[in-house]
């Protein structure tokens, strides 16, 4: 009855080592960017000049699930216009600001959450540096966030 026993014991063990090895490919393999819409950030940490500038903006990403690629995309207006990709869990973009004290942000997965720098001057170039502390995540309703 051993031999029986055991017979019957190495389809479930077959079956338990492909499992295992099926979510070990599964951990491995980055999923695909999945763009959320752009969400608009206002921020009173640089001035809200008429005229076009630039900024530096630094952001920090961060995900639960180790598949989902951490990517920001930053725009200077809703529809995407003049952006700027960066990937890793953190990263410094230098952004056209084309509407007063605002920019938009869109993040590579709905699961990432992100924070950016809070803002400063560098008076000899007159560029814009935020470097944040203001976290959002897709589904917060974060159509405007102050800082």
């Amino acid at each position: 009855m051993g031999y029986f026993g055991t017979r019957m014991s190495d389809k479930g063990y077959w079956e338990a080592i492909w499992l295992v090895r099926s979510e070990i490919k599964e951990a491995r393999v980055r999923k695909q960017p999945q763009w959320t819409p752009f969400v608009q950030v206002k921020s009173n940490g640089f001035p809200a000049l008429p005229e076009r500038m630039t900024a530096q903006l630094q952001f920090q990403l961060h995900s639960d699930d180790n598949t989902v690629p951490l990517m920001v995309r930053v725009a200077a207006d809703k529809d995407g216009h003049y952006s700027n990709t960066v990937a890793g869990p953190a990263g410094v973009v230098e952004q056209l600001i084309i509407e007063p004290q605002t920019y938009y942000v869109s993040v590579s997965d709905p699961s990432i959450k992100w924070s950016r720098s809070r803002p400063w001057m560098d008076r000899p170039t007159r560029t814009i540096k935020v470097g944040a502390t203001c976290s959002g995540r897709r589904g917060d309703a974060l159509s405007k966030v102050n800082s």
